[in-house]
């Protein structure tokens, strides 16, 4: 959605790849806000990939999650917002929601640089938190690789984060091997991860909770039909956009 909105405020045109169970809230917001939304059948992943393909054979930015360094430089912001909230402290411990994980790897390179400019003496540890239904770096990180059950966006509220192969999973845990970790909640505990954290953080620590989802509501017109397809392939892609130039 924020692409969308960010393109429309820049004058540009927003395409939009997505799975075919994509809320319906937030297609709408993507189609109030101008852009052009492809569903794929296949899932997210496969979303991810027509998308990249798009962006190769028609000279597209490749906005991809983890794939476009601007990700990583864009939301390490957070970190030195969250250090200048603070009082210009470190917090001892962060956690963080994680899908294709762009925004943990983030806030480590963020607090690194704190480090390296001389304006911190230390990184938090952080945190990695997914959905039980969806946890592939959680299973990773135990040394268990993810069975089926373990890998089923569809059977967990927190879309936003329900994904099968992250983007930047390697980096993801790399970041958490400095005394921090991955650990997984069901539905029922996601308003109450903190509980899930209690063998990692002490009473003394400050803690940081990023909280990164909303309930999503749409005002106005609901989505233009006229501006979402459903496609399989490449040429689709370009049929649907020809008179869209």
């Amino acid at each position: 959605m924020g692409t969308a909105f960010g393109a429309a405020a820049a004058g540009l045109r927003a395409v939009i790849f997505v799975s075919t169970d994509c809320q319906p809230e937030k297609l709408a917001l993507m189609t109030q806000a101008g852009g052009w939304v492809f569903q794929v059948r296949e899932g997210y992943a496969a979303a991810v990939d027509l998308s990249r393909a798009a962006a190769r054979a028609f000279g597209w930015l490749d906005r991809s999650t983890g794939a476009n360094p601007y990700t990583i430089e864009a939301k390490k912001t957070v970190a030195l917002e969250v250090w200048e909230q603070l009082g210009r402290r470190v917090p001892d411990l962060m956690a963080v929601p994680v899908g294709d994980g762009p925004t943990l790897v983030a806030l480590e390179k963020g607090f690194a640089e704190l480090v390296s400019c001389g304006l911190a003496d230390r990184r938090p540890r952080l945190v990695g938190v997914q959905a039980e239904r969806c946890q592939p770096l959680t299973r990773a990180w135990l040394g268990a690789p993810a069975g089926p059950a373990e890998l089923d966006p569809a059977a967990t509220v927190a879309d936003g984060i329900a994904v099968v192969r992250p983007a930047i999973g390697d980096a993801v845990l790399e970041a958490v091997r400095r005394g921090g970790g991955m650990v997984a909640v069901s539905d029922d505990q996601l308003l109450g991860a903190v509980s899930s954290l209690g063998g990692l953080a002490d009473r003394s620590e400050t803690v940081v909770l990023l909280v990164t989802g909303r309930e999503v509501k749409v005002g106005g017109a609901p989505a233009d039909l006229g501006r979402i397809a459903v496609v399989e392939r490449l040429d689709e892609v370009e049929r649907t956009l020809a008179g869209d130039r």
